[in-house]
């Protein structure tokens, strides 16, 4: 119920308003009358009425006297005024009083009643609103932390107006008050992360931090309240005391924002250095920049991977370690992520798979890349799988091909090779084709025609300057064997095939005269 206050210095006023009208049927119950200003304030005072009725001008002449008083002591009960025609300077006063309802006299019931039941449902109105804003503030309260880690992932991840996060700063309660700002990432190992965050919260607490995780605890990022330069000394103590904790793989890293605003740019580009922690070195890296990542070309990582699965099949292991260590120049330069980094080795796998008998050099790199690596790493366990590939063939097959590779530009014979090898001619011709299936010439037109095809992708040497070159005297023998191993001739093979070329191989001279 509702309690209304009447006060009119008539009692046949008040007891008429109070006996015509069932006001219990509205939801209104009279608290009180009072024929009197003071009598009425004294009142109010004590009930403290929803709504109160009183005429503007009584006999005592203290009407707007309690209007007044009820604007400062009661501001939010509802104040209907009665009011005559004669009394418009009471009026305009209790206009400026901000009065809720004024009625003339003499005002009938319903018209009365219409008044109350307006002021009524304003009443219950705001009341239902305060409810509604209060439960909503007690859900708030008791879910802050986890609305506060929300707003800061946002914050990081996908970047906010100044005005907002003015907004969600004060909401959240959170503590970033600047007047600079560092943001520091840290890359907990699986399951260490609370601990951790418990260490950075403990170490760092004198800059008021904010932390929070992101990507399942994958990440921890602190922000903190700094006055000029960043806190480099106790970030490097904090890495130094976490460094058991950390995931190998990548680098903490951190620098600073000038406001909240450049907070997600900053997040950016330190995980784009700590996702390439692979080719930094140190304890720690800082924001530069500067910085700028390269990207790879498509058409360079396909001329290794031809180049590296060709030399599979020849069985060139030295030209395969020659190719790597070209590769990882390559990506040292443009200093890919981890994932793209892994995902390059992985193909060049793939490609060996499909077209080589080497079944295990796939597993062999998932077995380096569930375990902190190098580039290094990898490239000694790619090398590593492969060489045990080419030991099926037992160790004097291989060293024997390997002689084969380097000396295959002169006039190379069985006989020349076998000595070489420290066995006789027959011994080697039946080792040969007894282990690999093929004779002493056949591996020697392959390893010729592998050369010649390098030198057809990094050159531009005529045809009959890179069949000499590779070890053929005659330019139609090369051309021949070129045809029967390649499946296409050479000019076919430069010009659409070798489309691509690795980066810092010489020139090619594609309009010079070849003799064909």
């Amino acid at each position: 119920m509702l309690k209304l206050l009447i006060v009119d210095d008539e009692v046949t006023i008040r007891r008429g308003l109070a006996m015509s009208i069932n006001w219990e049927k509205y939801g209104v119950t009279i608290a009180g009358e009072a024929r009197s200003g003071a009598t009425a304030l004294e009142k109010a005072l004590a009930l403290h009425p929803d709504i109160v009725i009183s005429d503007i001008r009584m006999s005592n002449g203290d009407g707007l006297w309690f209007i007044r008083q009820m604007l400062e002591f009661l501001p939010r009960t509802k104040k209907i005024v009665l009011s005559g025609y004669s009394d418009k300077e009471y009026m305009m006063e209790a206009i400026k009083l901000d009065v809720n309802e004024y009625l003339l006299k003499p005002a009938g019931t319903e018209q009365i009643l219409q008044a109350v039941l307006k002021q009524r449902d304003e009443i219950l109105l705001e009341r239902q609103r305060e409810r509604q804003s209060t439960r909503m503030e007690n859900i708030i309260n008791e879910n802050i932390d986890i609305i506060k880690a929300h707003f800061l992932r946002k914050l990081l991840e996908k970047g906010m107006t100044a005005q907002m996060i003015k907004q969600k700063v004060l909401s959240c309660s959170a503590r970033l008050q600047g007047p600079l700002y560092a943001l520091f990432l840290a890359f907990p190992r699986p399951g260490r992360d609370w601990e951790m965050i418990q260490i950075i919260s403990s170490r760092l607490e004198k800059y008021s931090p904010e932390l929070v995780t992101i990507r399942e605890g994958g990440v921890i990022a602190a922000m903190l309240n700094v006055k000029e330069n960043l806190p480099e000394e106790e970030i490097l103590s904090l890495v130094e005391q976490t460094a058991s904790m950390e995931d190998p793989m990548f680098l903490p890293c951190y620098g600073g924002a000038a406001d909240l605003e450049s907070m997600h740019g900053l997040y950016v580009s330190l995980s784009e250095m700590a996702a390439r922690s692979l080719w930094f070195q140190g304890p720690c890296l800082t924001a530069q920049a500067d910085l700028r990542f390269g990207e790879i070309q498509e058409e360079d990582l396909f001329a290794f991977e031809r180049d590296i699965v060709q030399c599979v099949q020849t069985g060139n292991f030295t030209a395969i370690s020659r190719d790597i260590d070209d590769l990882l120049d390559l990506l040292k330069q443009v200093k890919p992520a981890y994932t793209v980094f892994q995902d390059i080795f992985f193909g060049i796998a793939r490609s060996i798979q499909m077209f080589s008998d080497n079944i295990d050099i796939y597993a062999k790199l998932s077995e380096r890349f569930n375990e902190a690596y190098t580039p290094g790493d990898v490239k000694e366990t790619f090398l590593s799988a492969l060489n045990n590939d080419y030991s099926k063939y037992g160790y004097q097959i291989k060293n024997t091909l390997n002689f084969m590779m380097e000396n295959c530009a002169g006039d190379l014979s069985l006989t020349d090779t076998a000595a070489a090898m420290y066995i006789s001619p027959g011994y080697l011709t039946r080792l040969l084709k007894n282990k690999t299936g093929r004779g002493f010439n056949e591996w020697l037109h392959i390893i010729r025609i592998d050369k010649a095809k390098k030198l057809l992708e990094k050159t531009g040497l005529k045809f009959y300057e890179i069949a000499e070159q590779a070890g053929y005297s005659s330019y139609k023998i090369f051309s021949e064997h070129f045809g029967r191993i390649a499946g296409c001739s050479a000019r076919v093979y430069r010009e659409k095939i070798c489309m691509t070329k690795k980066p810092g191989a010489a020139g090619r001279r594609p309009d010079a005269p070849e003799k064909s």
